[in-house]
């Protein structure tokens, strides 16, 4: 201390410094040293806290963990990309599909059985200790089938009896297998676990040009506080196996597509889905409205299309009662049609899929589709009321899903419907459709008149 008040102020400072210093090395020089343990769901089981508790809930029929692997932090103002992957298929390509969004991932894992569990929570866990961006961005739960007294707590007393295996093991799922997948239960848990403001629903492999979610999250941000109910539609596009880098603009997407490197989505394999009008227009235009919209209230004219879309993310669920591969998706652009959403056709954004699906492909949808329409013993109604008390007597004695198309007006001849569908189907065209005329469902076409 004698020493210390001989020192100058400033050489005082100094040597306090340099000891503080030199504790704080030796400090980290131990801790270094020490066996560290390892607070992962990947060292599961052990001796850490349970990691099932308080994260199983019921979903009938199913059982969710939800948030095995959750963000470092939580941002309201941006867009969920909302997304499943059965777990026979999970791989490191959803580290390429977070870091190509940058933004909020919820993600749904669908189980076939209880020997996929750890190994599924362990490869998560996995990607977000190696992965910054998983780290950062990706929200993943695991939906399995429930006991029949639906309890879940079976979940996380069976688990830890396959400790030993590290690694999924490859497994190919039969037809029947794939025909079960609840792609909707799905769907819906990746939204109802997310914590954005807005969101858009995808499938496993989407991937968006540059600066997708930052630009649409702003047009987001003014548009859905004009108008709650708008969907902002995306253009989507296959592009072939051999091109390396995902177009970045759309300049680049119309080269590829000049080469024949990049189609309309599906475009070769089922005409008419995807397609949205002006196409050319849309290319090769330069500027856009003050917002980043190319076309505004574009009406949702055939049941066929399936548009795809960023909205708010309190938008109707999927309907959970339609089998895999049967219009699973299509339904839900039916009930936001019913709902009286509007559709706005986004400018200079876009997502493409790698590979160009054709029909020569041999692929096992239409095995799928064939067997769940025997399964669930598919039949199909028309009939046709005249005014809105017909109507009524129609919804009171008709059991099953009822789709209803208005029609009729005296005045200019066109369709109308107060307060539900802008679409002008025609159910004879809807119900000649392979994938709809087999759904169990009354169709009716209610020829309405004078709108009131």
């Amino acid at each position: 201390m004698e020493i210390l008040r001989g020192l100058t102020r400033s050489a005082r400072l100094t040597l306090c410094s340099l000891y503080l210093f030199a504790a704080i090395f030796i400090f980290f020089q131990w801790f270094r040293l020490q066996p560290q343990t390892n607070f992962l769901y990947s060292n599961y089981p052990s001796n850490l806290p349970n990691p099932f508790s308080n994260k199983i809930v019921f979903y009938e029929p199913h059982c969710v963990h939800y948030d095995v692997i959750s963000p470092n932090k939580v941002e309201f103002e941006r867009i969920t990309q909302a997304l499943h992957v059965s777990a026979d298929i999970l791989d490191e390509r959803i580290i390429e599909q977070v870091s190509n969004w940058n933004a909020p991932v919820s993600l749904t894992v669908v189980l076939r059985n209880i020997h996929q569990y750890l190994c599924t929570v362990k490869f998560l866990t996995l990607i977000r200790e190696k992965h910054p961006i998983i780290a950062t961005y990706l929200r993943a739960h695991i939906l399995l089938p429930a006991s029949n007294d639906q309890d879940c707590s079976w979940v996380s007393e069976t688990a830890p009896s396959f400790e030993g295996e590290e690694r999924c093991l490859p497994y190919t799922p039969s037809i029947e297998e794939r025909a079960v997948y609840p792609a909707n239960v799905a769907r819906n848990i990746a939204r109802l676990f997310s914590t954005t403001r807005f969101v858009v629903i995808t499938d496993y492999e989407h991937l968006f040009n540059e600066g997708f979610e930052e630009k649409v999250s702003k047009i987001a941000s003014v548009q859905f506080t004009r108008n709650p109910k708008s969907l902002l539609v995306y253009r989507i596009f296959e592009i072939d196996d051999t091109v390396n880098e995902i177009p970045k603009d759309k300049l680049e997407l119309h080269d590829m597509m000049q080469e024949g490197k990049a189609v309309v989505f599906h475009a070769r394999y089922y005409k008419g889905a995807h397609e949205i009008p002006n196409l050319e227009e849309w290319l090769n235009k330069t500027t856009s409205d003050s917002l980043g919209i190319f076309a505004r209230d574009v009406k949702y004219n055939r049941a066929t299309w399936e548009p795809q879309f960023v909205s708010l993310s309190d938008i109707p669920l999927h309907d959970e009662a339609f089998p895999f591969q049967i219009r699973d998706n299509t339904v839900l652009r039916w009930e936001l049609c019913r709902a009286g959403y509007t559709l706005d056709i986004l400018d200079d954004v876009f997502m493409v899929h790698r590979g160009i699906k054709t029909r020569n492909i041999v692929n096992d949808t239409k095995k799928i589709q064939i067997y769940n329409r025997k399964k669930y013993k598919m039949t199909l109604t028309k009939k046709t009321v005249n005014g809105y008390e017909a109507l009524k007597e129609i919804l009171g004695t008709t059991s099953g899903r009822i789709f209803i198309f208005f029609s009729g007006s005296h005045v200019d001849g066109k369709s109308w419907c107060p307060d539900c569908v802008r679409a002008e189907p025609v159910v004879d065209k809807v119900t000649s459709e392979a994938d709809v005329k087999n759904l169990t469902a009354t169709f009716v076409t209610c020829y309405v008149g004078l709108r009131d």
